[in-house]
């Protein structure tokens, strides 16, 4: 294999916190035949550290990258990649000349079957809310990247969160959501200082709302030409959903997060944060949330006493202290 043809891929990235469109944009990326859209991988944070300064192809990189692919495999279960493509690193000669970029855009391409050996593709699309921690090793390796970050409303934010299937988490507060919500942001709207146009801030709602404009506009800042095959995207899910249903075991996280993707755009709960959630976790999120939320046209919707303002801060302080450590040690 040619590595160097690797650096003709372009490589862009879409963040922002979670449950904020950023599944759906992945997904209608992947509808182009010369893009691959991977929805959280997380293996470029994953070798970073053994290997981000590599230069040469060692029996010890290809085991680790075996291994990694394995584990992977074994944890996810996701219909949304094929079959690995093995051979693209068997392949590998040892001793061969190789970057971080390229390793870590092999495997992306090797997540993705037949597509992914394509000479079509010229494209990555990394979809990953944990990368908003990790703009600035990203851009290190990858100097010409561009992000979309995807920013919700932080109520419709809250209670998808809540409404999230995963069994093997507890569940966590609205003060914690808030938080982290707060945390993004923070760290979005900075990154947006550092590097300008680097950084594109889309909003949930105009995705959903103006989707014709927000879409094209998106689609053109990667670098894309717009095709209107990117709204084929919830008849690819329909088939990723049968393919779920025919499995042994159905993890139903991954189950509703595709079959939520199984309908064309809609706005249908673009508001329901309004009836679905309760008058003191709206003050709660307001409170806490509300001024950033003002950046981007999200109104509070509450008005918050003295007392309710002091109540709110020190049930916080748990949340704050966890979501300290997390921005601080940059963990999932």
């Amino acid at each position: 294999m040619d590595l160097k043809k690797l650096d003709d891929i372009k490589i862009n990235f879409i963040i922002g916190p979670g449950r904020s469109g950023t599944t759906l944009l992945s997904v209608m990326l992947n509808e182009y035949p010369n893009c691959i859209s991977a929805p959280e991988i997380h293996h470029f944070v994953f070798f970073y550290k053994k290997y981000h300064q590599v230069s040469i192809i060692t029996n010890e990189l290809v085991k680790d990258v075996k291994e990694f692919i394995k584990l992977f495999y074994s944890l996810k279960k996701n219909p949304l990649f094929g079959t690995f493509n093995s051979f693209i690193i068997d392949k590998l000669k040892i001793g061969e000349s190789i970057n971080y970029s390229q390793l870590t855009k092999l495997i992306y391409l090797g997540l993705y079957g037949e597509k992914g050996i394509s000479s079509e593709i010229n494209f990555i699309i990394d979809k990953n809310p944990f990368y908003t921690l990790q703009i600035d090793k990203i851009i290190e390796v990858f100097p010409e990247a561009k992000f979309i970050a995807l920013i919700r409303d932080y109520r419709g934010y809250a209670l998808s969160i809540n409404e999230s299937v995963n069994p093997l988490l507890k569940k966590k507060t609205i003060y914690y959501h808030a938080l982290v919500w707060n945390m993004y942001l923070d760290i979005i709207l900075k990154a947006k200082t550092k590097y300008g146009n680097k950084i594109k801030i889309v909003k949930y709602e105009d995705l959903v709302i103006n989707k014709e404009i927000c879409i094209k506009d998106t689609v053109n800042f990667l670098g894309l030409t717009f095709s209107e095959t990117i709204y084929n995207f919830h008849e690819t899910m329909k088939a990723k959903i049968s393919e779920l249903e025919s499995s042994e075991k159905i993890n139903p996280r991954l189950y509703k997060r595709i079959n939520d993707l199984t309908s064309p755009i809609h706005t249908n709960r673009l508001n329901s944060w309004e009836n679905n959630l309760s008058k003191k976790e709206i003050k709660i999120l307001d409170f806490f949330s509300g001024e950033i939320g003002l950046n981007f046209n999200y109104l509070k919707a509450s008005k918050i006493s003295f007392f309710e303002k002091l109540s709110f801060t020190i049930a916080a302080i748990p949340d704050l202290i966890k979501v300290k450590i997390l921005r601080v040690f940059k963990i999932s």
